[in-house]
């Protein structure tokens, strides 16, 4: 897991390309990325060890117990964030439009993948539930790699809602 990070980091530092003014900044927002990606790994560990049975730690018994253990996990993770946001401003202020936007797109690599990121939809075809479950057919049918490619059997959105009020028109039996 930490070779991942390691490679990531590297890859956004190398896609930046940064001068000899803005590599000053580099170390202290490195710092703060693998400080942060460390944070995940011990909790991804931990998660691990706790489902195989090996977990040094009492699971919480109570719902106040589970929000004492969650509320130490988010001060953990929000001190670690602010630190990773503190080195990276001065870093961020000193590219120039094409590095930040270059940024934009290696930053999100960093990000932690989480089991529900198809629930979100930034508009540009990079998620959202209509790619995976597609726009036709009714709730919970999952398409097809081919017809997420493609879109052979994709209604229009007007469509959509006639279509499923009918009873579809998809060829399913469901």
């Amino acid at each position: 897991m930490a070779a991942f990070a390691d490679a990531r980091i590297a890859a956004l530092r190398a896609g930046l390309a940064l001068n000899t003014d803005q590599a000053k900044n580099w170390p202290v927002f490195e710092q703060a990325l693998r400080d942060l990606a460390q944070l995940r790994i011990e909790r991804r560990q931990a998660r691990e060890n706790a489902y195989h049975g090996g977990s040094a730690t009492a699971a919480p018994t109570t719902p106040f117990d589970r929000l004492d253990r969650r509320a130490e996990r988010m001060a953990k993770t929000g001190a670690a964030l602010k630190r990773v946001a503190d080195a990276g401003a001065p870093l961020y202020q000193s590219l120039d439009d094409a590095q930040k936007n270059r940024f934009k797109i290696l930053a999100r690599m960093l990000r932690p993948h989480h089991r529900h990121h198809f629930a979100s939809n930034d508009g540009n075809g990079s998620g959202g539930w209509r790619e995976h479950f597609g726009s036709g057919g009714r709730r919970g049918e999952w398409r097809s790699f081919q017809d997420r490619q493609f879109g052979e059997n994709d209604a229009t959105p007007s469509d959509q809602s006639q279509s499923y009020r009918e009873g579809g028109n998809d060829g399913s039996e469901l």
